[in-house]
C-alpha cells in the first residue's frame, strides 16, 4: 500500500507506539523535515497524501525516533550550523529542544525496550544527552549504539 504520492525523498519512516501514526522525512520543500501521516485516514478512505509537517526550517530534519508516550520525537538535525545533533519534538505544541552537543557530524537515535535511547556510534566529543526528570526522556538511560548512521 502506498501512503504517499509525490516527487520527493520521502525516507526513514517510524510506526508510533500505538501503530496509529507513520513519521518520516522529506524533502519535498528542498531540504529534509519530518512529517505524520494519520493512518487513521486510510480507514476512512482518503486519497490524497495526508502528510502533515511537524517540522519547517532551511535545515535538514530526519531519522524519527518515537518516545514510548507517543507524543515526542528524537530526530537528528543539523539546524544549529554546528554538525549533526538530536532534538526533541514535542508534538502537541511543536517546541524542540536539543538534546546533544557534537562535535562531529554523526549521530542518531532510537528508543530501544527496557527505556534505553541509543545513540549513533562514532560521535567524537558527543555529550550525553538531557534526560532529566520532569520531561518526556525522564527515565531513560543513553547507551552507546554499536551501529553507525550517517547523514544523507
Amino acid at each position: 500500500m502506498r501512503l504517499t504520492d509525490n516527487d520527493a525523498d520521502d525516507v526513514a519512516p517510524a510506526w508510533s507506539p500505538d501503530g496509529t501514526r507513520l513519521a518520516f522525512a522529506s524533502d519535498r520543500d528542498g531540504d529534509y523535515d519530518l512529517y505524520v501521516i494519520d493512518l487513521a485516514c486510510l480507514e476512512d478512505g482518503c486519497t490524497e497524501d495526508n502528510a502533515t509537517p511537524l517540522t519547517d526550517n532551511d535545515a535538514d530534519d530526519s531519522i524519527p525516533a518515537w518516545m514510548p508516550d507517543g507524543e515526542h520525537l528524537v530526530f537528528q538535525s543539523d539546524r544549529d550550523g554546528d554538525g549533526w545533533n538530536l532534538y526533541l519534538l514535542n508534538l502537541a505544541d511543536g517546541t524542540v529542544t536539543r538534546l546533544t552537543e557534537t562535535a562531529g557530524d554523526e549521530v542518531s537515535a532510537a528508543v530501544q525496550p527496557g527505556s534505553a535511547l541509543s545513540l549513533g556510534a562514532g560521535v567524537p566529543g558527543a555529550r550525553q544527552p538531557r534526560l532529566g526528570t520532569g520531561s518526556p526522556t525522564a527515565g531513560l538511560r543513553a547507551t552507546p549504539s554499536i551501529s553507525r548512521a550517517t547523514a544523507f
